[in-house]
């Protein structure tokens, strides 16, 4: 879609079933659990965002949120932060969903045996294993560690050497259907523009699937997590390169076969460019993703999608030509139970700090479901990570805000 939204515009007030166009918004109510919408059609009262962590400033805690939280099998959630801790190398947390009993799991010092700077969405498997990465330390070139949630022990499986292995992990590493972990680096590789890495999860067997080159038709430097559909293909995006030097979209077999680029980003011409994205799959053959650029002459960024044999790509939405409204999104988006994209913005809003937002699979409507403030110590700032459900409501981050200005945990849920 272009940057205004023609076919129907909800105004950026709360979701209410009461409101003007509610079966519409009943509907948006309903993307929690079903039962919301019978609530919804009787008037149902607006969606709420709450805050319910606020990192401090100064201390051994975590601060700044970048990465997206993820949902353990315990009901708690589990995170890092690039900075904070005794050494300001970051810190691995868990908490609960109401925002109690926050709990510094590791601190990271970059010194022998540990990393620095962890980044990306943290793995949890069926083990009860933790697997994260960090983009420093080593050998130096960043790690890949282990977290046992049963014992508390923490171990680098891998440290990342040098040209002829990945360098400086950009995304957390998934699990993928064969049980081996599969990760990319936005440095490293033949060519210096990034590797795809696979290894066992005891860190055996370590090796690269794809040196990106960052031209002759190769993205380069990849950003977000990879994606594993129910065709066995990884997915993943690239931040340069293409033909257009704006990024790529690519899939690759595990066994090292049948690379292929499905998508050259341009930026412009109803296309996004800079996907710095964690892609998602509605489970039919549709991959979604955003970009930070393009999107529209606004250059806000955009929301696109494109179906797995790389056909039918289409920008949905793009950001930042309405005054007040959202722009530069995240790092990826969430899709609802009924189907609705789920998303924040980096920037924009009635504040200029960033908004939350959904948006239909056919780009048709769009609806602010929060302005962050970032005042008063009520409100968060800037969210970067996309949001990730767990039970009912959805769970996201701001990089700075809150109470100490130094970034928040919220959920979004009905009151």
């Amino acid at each position: 879609m272009p940057d205004t939204m023609k076919p129907i515009h909800f105004p950026d007030t709360p979701l209410s079933g009461a409101t003007t166009g509610g079966v519409l918004l009943a509907g948006l109510l309903a993307i929690f659990t079903p039962a919301l919408s019978i609530a919804a059609a009787s008037g149902a009262p607006p969606l709420k965002l709450s805050i319910i962590h606020s990192f401090p400033a100064v201390g051994l805690e975590a601060r700044n949120p970048q990465h997206a939280l993820q949902a353990g099998p315990d009901g708690l959630l589990y995170g890092v932060t690039s900075g904070g801790g005794s050494a300001n190398q970051g810190v691995l947390f868990q908490i609960q969903t109401n925002g109690a009993h926050y709990r510094t799991l590791h601190t990271f010092t970059k010194q022998p045996g540990d990393g620095g700077g962890p980044v990306g969405q943290v793995l949890i498997t069926p083990a009860r294993v933790l697997y994260g990465v960090t983009e420093s330390g080593g050998s130096p070139y960043g790690t890949v560690y282990a977290f046992n949630l049963e014992t508390k022990a923490f171990r680098v499986i891998h440290g990342f050497a040098g040209v002829a292995d990945a360098q400086f992990p950009s995304a957390g590493p998934i699990l993928g259907t064969d049980g081996r972990l599969y990760g990319v680096s936005d440095r490293g590789g033949t060519h210096q523009q990034g590797a795809l890495y696979v290894m066992a999860t005891d860190g055996s067997g370590a090796g690269l699937l794809h040196h990106f080159k960052g031209s002759q038709g190769d993205g380069g430097h990849p950003q977000g997590a990879l994606l594993e559909t129910r065709d066995e293909y990884l997915y993943g995006t690239t931040s340069t390169g293409g033909n257009f030097g704006l990024g790529t979209l690519f899939r690759i077999r595990k066994d090292d076969k049948d690379y292929r680029v499905l998508h050259h980003f341009a930026g412009v011409n109803r296309d996004v460019g800079i996907p710095m994205t964690c892609l998602v799959d509605d489970g039919f053959g549709t991959l979604f993703g955003v970009g930070r650029s393009g999107g529209g002459t606004s250059q806000g960024g955009g929301v696109f999608r494109i179906q797995t044999d790389g056909t039918g790509y289409r920008q949905l939405h793009g950001f930042g030509a309405a005054a007040g409204g959202p722009r530069l999104p995240g790092n990826g988006l969430a899709l609802t139970p009924g189907g609705w994209l789920l998303g924040v913005t980096m920037s924009g809003g009635q504040r200029q700090v960033g908004t939350v937002f959904v948006l239909d699979k056919e780009g048709s409507m769009l609806h602010v479901l929060h302005h962050f403030s970032g005042t008063g110590g009520q409100d968060g700032a800037h969210p970067v990570a996309p949001l990730v459900r767990a039970g009912e409501c959805f769970y996201g981050s701001t990089e700075k805000g809150g109470a100490y200005n130094a970034g928040t945990i919220f959920k979004l849920s009905l009151p």
